[in-house]
């Protein structure tokens, strides 16, 4: 790989020798399974404060972080400088003990030792609180409990001695099937932009770096794949994403620009794929031109760990700054060799360098000692309440046929079918998370129904007929079912069950058939990855979406379908009709992609040539019929939509709503503002909507509130490739708000850019 990379440092190289990629996954492993770069505790490592101004004038906390890192760079040795690039453990990545990631510090200038952490769904170290999966964080679309467990995940990630967290994941859902679609915030990417923001504000508010993944357009794992690896087609590792600027800009990096513009991100890992042709890790044109020249971004880049670095000088070049978990391409002998070529400058280290001391300094990793490990300090009860609170607030109903909440008076007997109820339902890969304590939809539901004075019978479903015959026999019967779902490994289609199940012996439909042919009044509960074909469900009573619900979804589950709360989830995925109905059906050079032997080493090109229509955007505007909408999500009162309004002047809009309660319960809404922007040309469609904003209100009975949406001139720009910046297309603006991006019972329109309504 050296000697290719001497070719040219700015433009693409021969491809990668294989064998060269072999030699690194060998020496990983060999070094996973004999050493350890570091310590193996927090507290061998900790150090002090920084130290005497006099001594260290970097120390002086009154000056600016940009100041201190200038004052640090020059008193640092090239060898300290170059040690500061790579991390220095990889038995954490592996177990994630004594963290996931460790820096060594430099005592000699009063720099401490980093430990990173996982954490989409709670930190991966020893026990930990499980939160549920980011997509139910997503349909709860409430900013307020996105800080909540961000807060809640960023305390035990400190309390475990940690000082950055691999955390929020940014990636926009394009495939479906994506193996790690259950730890992102949806298909939208207004939507990721908000939930993720504030995730990453409640993680730092505990003093902890937020480290948001993965930069950039980076959505699949690979088909066929070993679980943690990768998939053999389309691997992560090796794929290579054809996409335009308009449509990389509009959805996979706007997440990113936003916590960088305005949440100050100071931390960002690439990914494993190749962008464009060039290894996401080294591409300067998304890690400098756009992320650092464009956004002003000040901090630092890490790699994803092991295969997202993919050679030295290009991404020293391209704005790579920490190499992780370990130096294989940024080892102190790799980067004094390209020094001394004259491949990289000591100024560019400089640059790297600074961007890590940066943060550090930012976010006061300098300024104190290393957090302890302190597993007393976590307090369990309040994050088992927030991860609670998450899981209510995520279950989605999709279906109910009056037979929710369950009626104590008309109801006997339970059936519980489906080992899924018995067990803890999550993702794998670096998502792991070994919860604290566990309520299964089993326990939970159990206690609750035998509090009422009911009868529960239960089996697992794996003999249908059986199944049947014991839900025959119930007033009710609940069928749980479940997708496996990890890093590394995408499912192989959007049935509940695919060839792993299949060979497994696992048929949930069929499960889910005999049994709503047995019992009219069954109810469905989904606790899967992503979003799952449902041809049974106009054979069921009610289907509940609860995707991985964390430590206490069971006790969540108890209290919707009994009533005791209400449900107020809204989908942040769409449910296809059929498979056959997505983006990526029966087009190979969308999903897996097809063979390239690419410049740089890519052995799959992926194309995007949907360009912006991903998700519902598509749907809409492919005219395809659906089975749940985006946004959508029942309760047990009902909402209606009244009296809306613009006012000001662009470019900020004001648009207002009413929103009245006309049930006979109390419950909560989230209203929806979708904008229909006007096409700038032939080429530069637009989707017939896009959400630019959302407000969650609690209404009891007969009640009202009015909601406010606020438009500013970037949510209604689109990139215009044309001039290389964003760009506001005179038209006709269409503005609707309603409870779903497929009902939207309010309408305006607006005219902006010199152009006209009719």
């Amino acid at each position: 790989m050296e000697k290719q990379e001497k070719a040219c440092a700015h433009t693409p190289v021969k491809s990668a020798n294989i064998f060269n990629r072999i030699r690194l996954l060998v020496s990983f492993l060999a070094i996973a399974l004999t050493a350890s770069y570091g310590s193996n505790s927090h507290a061998a490592n900790a150090s002090s404060s920084c130290g005497d101004v006099i001594e260290r004038p970097w120390c002086d906390t009154t000056l600016s972080a940009t100041l201190r890192t200038g004052l640090l760079l020059n008193a640092l040795t090239l060898d300290e400088k170059l040690r500061l690039m790579a991390g220095d453990n990889v038995i954490g990545a592996i177990t994630g003990n004594p963290a996931v990631g460790v820096s060594n510090g430099l005592a000699r200038v009063g720099i401490n030792t980093v430990y990173y952490s996982d954490g989409p769904l709670g930190v991966r170290e020893g026990k930990a609180t499980a939160h549920t999966s980011p997509l139910a964080v997503a349909s709860s679309f409430n900013r307020n409990l996105a800080r909540e467990v961000g807060q809640a995940i960023g305390n035990e990630v400190r309390h475990k001695g940690n000082d950055v967290v691999h955390a929020p994941t940014l990636d926009v859902v394009r495939i479906y099937t994506s193996g790690r679609v259950f730890e992102t915030f949806g298909e939208d990417p207004y939507l990721v932009s908000q939930m993720g923001l504030e995730w990453m504000q409640g993680v730092e508010s505990e003093g902890i770096i937020a480290n948001a993944k993965h930069f950039g357009v980076y959505t699949q794992e690979g088909l066929l794949g070993i679980p943690l690896i990768s998939g053999i087609i389309g691997s992560r590792f090796l794929y290579n994403a054809v996409i335009d600027e308009r449509a990389m800009r509009e959805i996979y990096l706007s997440p990113f620009e936003v916590l960088v513009r305005q949440g100050g991100l100071d931390s960002v890992m690439c990914s494993y794929n190749y962008v464009n042709g060039f290894p996401a890790c080294s591409s300067k044109h998304l890690l400098t031109d756009i992320l650092r020249d464009e956004w002003g971004f000040k901090g630092y880049v890490i790699t994803d760990y092991v295969f997202g670095q993919k050679g030295t000088f290009g991404a020293v070049n391209a704005g790579t700054d920490l190499e992780m978990p370990i130096g294989l391409w940024y080892s102190p002998s790799r980067l004094k060799q390209q020094l001394n070529d004259g491949r990289i400058s000591e100024q560019t280290i400089d640059q790297r360098v600074g961007g890590i001391l940066y943060a550090m300094f930012e976010h006061g990793l300098v300024d104190r000692s290393n957090y302890p490990a302190n597993e007393a300090a976590i307090d369990k009860d309040a994050h088992g309440a927030t991860a609670l609170k998450s899981a209510e607030q995520g279950i989605v109903l999709l279906k109910n046929d009056n037979l929710l909440p369950i009626d104590l008076a008309k109801t006997k007997s339970i059936a519980i079918i489906g080992e899924a109820s018995n067990r803890f339902i999550s993702g794998g890969g670096s998502s792991v998370v070994n919860p604290y304590d566990l309520r299964t939809p089993r326990d939970a539901i159990s206690e609750r129904a035998t509090a009422a004075g009911l009868t529960i019978s239960y089996h697992a479903g794996n003999n249908i007929p059986a199944a049947a015959n014991v839900a025959a026999t119930a007033d009710i019967a609940l069928v749980f079912v479940t997708t496996s779902s990890t890093e590394g490994d995408d499912r192989t289609c959007l049935a509940l069950a695919c060839l792993k199940e299949k060979i497994a012996g696992r048929n949930p439909d069929r499960l889910i058939t005999a049994v709503a042919e047995a019992n009219p009044n069954t109810i469905v509960i989904l606790q899967t990855n992503s979003v799952v074909l449902t041809p049974w469900r106009q054979n069921i009573g009610a289907l509940l979406q609860a995707w991985f619900p964390g430590q206490y979804g069971g006790i969540a589950l108890s209290k919707i379908l009994f009533g005791d709360i209400n449900p107020s989830g809204k989908l942040p995925l769409t449910f296809p009709e059929s498979a056959k109905d997505t983006l990526y059906a029966n087009r190979v050079a969308r999903y897996p992609g097809l063979p390239e032997f690419g410049p740089n080493g890519s052995v799959m090109r992926v194309e995007y040539d949907e360009g912006v229509m991903v998700g519902y955007r598509w749907f809409d505007d492919q005219a395809k019929n659906i089975a749940y909408p985006f946004g959508f999500g029942l309760s047990y009162t009902q909402f209606s939509y009244s009296d809306l309004a613009v006012s000001g002047t662009f470019p900020n809009l004001t648009i207002t709503a009413t929103i009245t309660n006309t049930g006979e319960r109390a419950g909560d809404e989230v209203a929806q503002l979708y904008v229909g922007l006007p096409d700038a040309s032939a080429s530069e469609r637009q989707p017939p909507w896009q959400l630019k904003g959302f407000e969650r209100v609690t209404l009891n009975p007969g009640q009202s509130k009015t909601v406010e949406f606020a438009l500013e001139a970037h949510l209604l720009s689109y990139w215009s490739e044309a001039t290389n910046q964003w760009a506001l297309a005179p038209g006709c603006y269409e503005l609707a708000v309603g409870p779903h991006s497929r009902s939207q019972p309010l309408k305006a329109s607006v005219a902006l850019g010199g152009g006209q309504c009719q």
